[in-house]
């Protein structure tokens, strides 16, 4: 069940004050505006907290495009064109090799294209990739299934026959599932080296790449990530209602290419074009919610334990990882080079159809909320409904508990030691220029930077045995 579906019902309890709270852990101003606004709202409240920070990409393996010649597609149009002329393509470029006597080039994957193909995958992810990148270009004010303002349904529509029309060529032209596969947002066919590329769940299709159970026959070192393509072409709903190629005015969200080909037979130019993208979750991200059925207390207490799986304490080297906690892989095996191209590919979620323009004052800030996002990443299931929680808070704050008295009689210790004995530094912090900082930024902004400040220090005083003083607030 969804999120929407459960507040609903009635079961998600409004968490709307305790995630914003001063003192809250969750550092929900710094969680990206996709996750929260997807995952986590409904009709202007937050029902739940976001445990899942994996979207939907498009993986590619660079090698291979190199020998090809090609650019990796970054639209629908792109995309369809590559599929259709890749077996000759890779034809001629085995060929090459070959004429060349090159040794140690593998031969051409199989298939242009992978996609989760599982028995159980419907594919609704990726048809509403396409159709929303059709079909909204200023926002999700724009419905995609129905128009907003009269609940007329729009699947009889220019966007929702090409939506229909571009997956349902996708779909032939990828690579058959594996033998044994599952519906994972990912596909196996990509991780054993039988297709170029794949639109996939990022974390699912890199476990399939790194564990061992999946039997991948291909590394990480040649491996690409781009966001999800875009269109060209996009509905145009207050000029007769036909497709249309993007314009900064029609696609005031779209992204600016250069120097890319026209896709044989789309009747796009060439030269600079402006795609239109529409950056998407997968239907089964991980979210917590608490259920408001349940006594206050375990309400409470709910809460707490979703605000430490959610938080960057919960990344914290003293505590035992999960066995579900996707960075665990990130550090035991991913290239070196791998994450600074990652990161670049998220670029994209910084201005997309589905948000407002991000002002200059706020792009670090989500910049950072990004990386946030990715790091709360989990296993991809279903909304979680938390009828109780609190054997691991419990746990938690025993831990914490203990090493509180442990610190306290060391304190002890010290205090009572006659003679000479470990040397006491006085530290006096402060943040440069807060008084006009105080005056040139938003009132939440500073609130946030003291906040991070006295977190940080607390911390240190705990594991040195120190305290504090005095405080600004």
């Amino acid at each position: 069940m969804t999120t929407q579906h459960l507040a609903d019902l009635g079961l998600a309890a409004d968490l709307s004050r305790l995630v914003g709270a001063r003192g809250s852990s969750l550092a929900w101003s710094n969680i990206s505006q996709l996750f929260r606004l997807q995952l986590a709202s409904y009709r202007g409240a937050t029902y739940a907290v976001p445990l899942d920070g994996s979207a939907l990409y498009t993986l590619a393996w660079g090698p291979v495009f190199q020998r090809l010649g090609r650019q990796v597609p970054v639209t629908w149009e792109e995309l369809l064109d590559f599929v259709a002329s890749y077996r000759q393509l890779a034809a001629d470029a085995d060929a090459d090799a070959e004429g060349r006597s090159a040794q140690g080039l593998p031969p051409m994957p199989a298939y242009p294209l992978c996609l989760p193909l599982g028995p159980t995958c419907r594919q609704i992810s990726l048809l509403q990739a396409i159709w929303s990148s059709i079909a909204q270009t200023r926002g999700s004010q724009q419905g995609v299934h129905f128009d907003t303002s009269t609940l007329t349904p729009l699947l009889d529509t220019p966007a929702g026959r090409e939506a229909f029309r571009i997956a349902a060529h996708l779909q032939a032209a990828a690579a058959p599932a594996e033998p044994g596969e599952a519906c994972w947002h990912g596909s196996l066919a990509f991780a054993r080296g039988r297709c170029a590329m794949v639109l996939a769940g990022f974390v699912s299709q890199m476990r399939m790449l790194i564990r061992p159970e999946y039997n991948a026959t291909v590394g990480t070192s040649g491996l690409e990530v781009h966001p999800l393509p875009g269109s060209r072409l996009v509905w145009d709903r207050g000029s007769g209602g036909q497709l249309r190629e993007c314009t900064a005015e029609l696609c005031p969200h779209g992204t600016a290419y250069t120097g890319r080909s026209a896709a044989a037979g789309s009747g796009l130019g060439f030269g600079s074009f402006v795609a239109n993208h529409a950056p998407l979750l997968p239907g089964s991200s991980l979210t917590g919610v608490v259920n408001s059925r349940q006594p206050v207390l375990v309400q409470w207490l709910a809460y707490e334990l979703l605000e430490y799986v959610g938080s960057p304490e919960r990344f914290a080297t003293d505590d035992q990882p999960s066995p579900l906690q996707t960075v665990t892989p990130v550090r035991g095996a991913y290239e070196a080079t791998f994450l600074p191209r990652y990161l670049a590919s998220l670029a994209v979620l910084e201005s997309t159809a589905g948000t407002s323009p991000i002002s200059p004052a706020t792009k670090g800030r989500l910049r950072r909320s990004v990386v946030l996002a990715v790091a709360l990443t989990s296993a991809a299931v279903a909304a979680v409904l938390l009828f109780a929680g609190g054997l691991l808070l419990r746990s938690r704050l025993l831990r914490r508990s203990r090493h509180r008295r442990e610190a306290g009689r060391d304190w002890g210790r010290r205090l009572a030691a006659s003679g000479a004995g470990e040397p006491v530094a006085l530290v006096v912090t402060d943040i440069a220029d807060s008084t006009s900082l105080w005056e040139a930024l938003p009132e939440y902004a500073m609130s946030e930077a003291l906040r991070l400040h006295h977190t940080a220090v607390r911390r240190l005083l705990v594991q040195h045995g120190g305290y504090e003083s005095s405080t600004e607030v």
